[in-house]
């Protein structure tokens, strides 16, 4: 009886999309003969072999059965990745997976592949990555993030002079004077106010020291508490530099042009996202590091809006005397503006007058009938 024969089938696990974006070459895997159980493309046996277990060459055979095993499945795995590309070769695959030995089998990890909008597939490569946006450990309650910021108005003696005291205040406790302006107010009295950045250690002493300059007129204080903040924006952060990493380490694998001009395009975007979120961090830690007051000095005479108004029938009449003196002042005022141009006028309509009058005498009387 002759011995019975076998057909031998082929097939290539990255599909044809997938042969352009692989690394190394498709491995052809061959099947099984579902009547015989021998792999294809292998003579079969004329004899019976032993009981499954029962000898090396079976243990050696089963382990080379589960090696093909899974190196079919990450063939179908690289086939079923590339099959949602758009037909052409838009990944930087890696080598492809190839059959061990009898003895076992290993595949190397696939690089990652660009999708059909160009965004990079991570955690292909080198194992899943990081979440986006995970949840950084707890914030330690005397570790909080606190904008402090106060608004302090004082009355003084010499406005120049406390000026430059409260400067000075501000340098001494490390701080800086970010923005001034000295003005005159509406009555005349001279008015500075600056912009004051200290340290948050240096902050309560700071107000104590402007407190000393004159009379305090008012105070606010305001604590934005920025914790939440500082921690969500440093955990993108540190996402996002992973990510960066994973599609550098992408770019470097690329083998086409198409692939480097994709991955380019994703390393842009992503490296533009993370100066977007380290300019961020930048300005929230200038916040919570120094704390900012801005005091305004103003003159013994000058009102402040917000100060308490005397009442009753004295403030009334010094209210009133001081309405009727700025009124006759403002009379006064237009008065003496329009009285030279009356003096002038009235001097030409006198000297007109006399002309006229000097014209009626000269003219000779109408002769009798």
């Amino acid at each position: 009886m002759p011995p019975p024969t076998t057909t031998t089938r082929g097939r290539d696990p990255g599909g044809a999309g997938c042969a352009a974006g692989a690394s190394g070459t498709a491995a052809t895997m061959p099947d099984r003969d579902p009547a015989r159980g021998t792999a294809g493309g292998r003579a079969p046996s004329h004899r019976r072999g032993p009981v499954e277990g029962a000898g090396p060459g079976t243990r050696e055979a089963a382990v080379a059965r589960r090696g093909r095993t899974a190196a079919g499945l990450v063939a179908l795995l690289l086939l079923a990745g590339c099959s949602g590309s758009d037909g052409t070769s838009g990944g930087a695959a890696g080598g492809a997976p190839q059959g061990a030995s009898a003895g076992g089998s290993g595949a190397e990890p696939a690089a990652p592949a660009v999708d059909r909008d160009g965004a990079v597939a991570e955690g292909a490569a080198g194992g899943a990555g990081a979440p986006g946006g995970a949840a950084a450990g707890p914030v330690v309650p005397g570790r909080q993030a606190l904008e402090r910021r106060a608004e302090v108005a004082l009355r003084v003696r010499d406005v120049d002079g406390a000026a430059r005291t409260a400067a000075a205040a501000a340098r001494g406790r490390d701080g800086a004077v970010t923005a001034e302006e000295s003005y005159g107010g509406p009555d005349g009295e001279p008015t500075a106010t600056l912009t004051l950045r200290v340290p948050v250690g240096s902050y309560d002493a700071l107000l104590d020291d402007l407190d000393r300059l004159g009379e305090r007129l008012s105070r606010t204080q305001s604590t934005t508490d920025r914790t939440g903040e500082v921690v969500d924006v440093a955990s993108r952060l540190a996402s996002q530099r992973e990510s960066v990493a994973r599609v550098r380490a992408l770019l470097e694998r690329a083998r086409s042009v198409a692939e480097v001009v994709q991955v380019e395009g994703q390393l842009a975007r992503r490296q533009a996202d993370l100066e977007a979120l380290q300019a961020q961090q930048e300005r929230l830690a200038d916040l919570t590091a120094l704390a900012t007051v801005v005091v305004t000095l103003v003159g013994q005479e000058a009102a402040v809006a917000g100060e308490d108004e005397p009442a009753g029938f004295l403030a009334g009449l010094g209210a009133g005397w001081g309405a009727l003196v700025t009124a006759g002042a403002y009379a006064l005022t237009a008065l003496g503006a329009v009285l030279p141009a009356a003096v002038v006028l009235g001097l030409l309509l006198l000297l007109a007058r006399r002309l006229r009058a000097a014209g009626r005498l000269r003219s000779p009387a109408p002769p009798r009938p």
